[in-house]
């Protein structure tokens, strides 16, 4: 009884392992922000898209440790194109928290690929207003869908903000709840040669103005249980090939 009981026990720790690593490969990009940047930001996906920053701040609090501050006017970090950034086809997600110092007119992007004008674009996550607003080109006529948040975030506040198109909705949440929602199909168009932007409008003087901190992408459309342990827990670093869990359910019941 006690070893069938190890032994299921194991078996469910190798299924939520295996579910976490799942995610985690299909995570493109992430900032953590733990350190100071110096002249590049360590991308800690694994995927090796490190940003080059230009008049970012390093601050000791962030939401999970380390965060980067955004002046308004001319800090970005840049992260040169790569094929892995661009979308998976039909699924895209972006998380990131936010707290805005103010709102800057325009569209302050928290991230961004490509630019605006048919047939060119790819996509996006900004922030008119004070709300979420996320955006992709399709592939099939160039037009972008846009799914535009109703609710505004609260300056001097930790913010939560996701997009996540799954294949089938256009989705953006703010701190975990869903705010708007778009019926969207087809994969995204793909601009190759742009690079991904975070906190500027790529050929545009807008800027975000706050303190940025754990922002991600992934190529899969995440769910909301899986948004909200994120959220609520922080991003997990990548697993290297090395470090994944070798053992099988067969060579546990062979022991």
């Amino acid at each position: 009884m006690r070893a069938s009981l190890i032994l299921t026990v194991i078996a469910l720790l190798l299924c939520c392992l295996a579910g976490a690593y799942s995610q985690q490969d299909n995570m493109v990009l992430l900032f953590k922000f733990d350190e100071e940047p110096g002249d590049k930001v360590r991308d800690l996906s694994g995927k090796g898209n490190d940003g080059i920053p230009t008049d970012v701040e390093w601050v000791p609090d962030g939401k999970f440790g380390g965060a980067v501050e955004f002046n308004g006017t001319t800090s970005a970090i840049e992260v040169p194109h790569s094929d892995n950034l661009n979308p998976g086809g039909d699924q895209i997600s972006i998380i990131a928290w936010l707290k805005p110092s103010s709102f800057p007119a325009g569209h302050p992007p928290i991230a961004r690929k490509g630019q605006v004008g048919e047939g060119i674009g790819c996509w996006g996550f900004d922030t008119p207003n004070g709300t979420l607003r996320g955006f992709a080109y399709m592939a099939a006529d160039g037009v972008a869908q846009i799914s535009q948040g109703a609710s505004t975030m609260q300056v001097g506040e930790w913010n939560h903000a996701a997009m996540i198109y799954n294949g089938e909705e256009l989705n953006v949440y703010l701190n975990g709840e869903l705010d708007v929602t778009i019926p969207v199909s087809g994969d995204i168009n793909e601009n190759a040669g742009a690079s991904v932007w975070i906190g500027r409008k790529a050929n545009e003087a807008i800027f975000l103005n706050g303190v940025l901190d754990e922002i991600a992408i992934f190529n899969i459309g995440l769910n909301e249980a899986q948004l909200r342990s994120y959220m609520e827990s922080g991003l997990p670093l990548a697993v290297e090939p090395s470090l994944k869990l070798a053992i099988s359910w067969a060579e546990i019941k062979s022991q």
